[in-house]
């Protein structure tokens, strides 16, 4: 790279500073000053980002994966019950007797227990699997937000090293000018 290359990237770092300083004050007059610390700026990124959000809702979704997983492997009971009323009940005639078949109330219970013995590691792997899920999920949230809080201490860093340029290109205009009147 030639020194005019470097020069004319030191010139764009500099406009684009100016910018974003042109910017922060034209909000910073329109409201009142907002004092962040890289704390509480990490905390807003963290409760506003919707990548933080995303992962926080992969992650819980996975675990009432692992919760249906182990569901898997444990009895189940099941209960029933039927009631039928029987308005006309069939009726026969042997030797001048009425026989009447059925009862007027019909009540019928079923209770059903069942419990997987083998299931071919079904249960285990459905569970392994489940767990794998689960950590990979945690470990992705913890990426992203690793990610957003090195996102958001660049972006202060940069604003403050553009608030220090902005600095000393009016000192050096200061001095310039001085420079000139002598």
């Amino acid at each position: 790279m030639g020194s005019g290359s470097l020069g004319s990237e030191l010139i764009m770092r500099m406009m684009l500073a100016m910018a974003l300083l042109l910017v922060w004050g034209s909000f910073s007059l329109a409201q009142e000053h907002l004092h962040l610390t890289t704390t509480t700026a990490i905390e807003r990124a963290m409760a506003h980002n919707e990548s933080v959000l995303i992962a926080g809702s992969q992650r819980r979704g996975a675990r009432h994966r692992l919760r249906e997983a182990r569901a898997d492997g444990l009895p189940s009971l099941d209960a029933n019950f039927n009631y039928t009323r029987n308005w006309l009940l069939p009726t026969f005639i042997f030797a001048d007797q009425i026989v009447k078949i059925g009862s007027d109330n019909n009540l019928t219970g079923a209770l059903t227990l069942r419990q997987p013995l083998y299931t071919g590691g079904r249960v285990r792997g459905g569970l392994r699997r489940a767990r794998h899920e689960a950590a990979s999920s945690k470990q992705g949230q913890r990426l992203i937000q690793q990610q957003i809080a090195a996102q958001v201490e660049v972006a202060i860093y940069d604003h403050l090293l553009a608030a220090e340029i902005l600095e000393v290109n009016r000192i050096a205009l200061a001095r310039a000018r001085s420079n000139l009147q002598q």
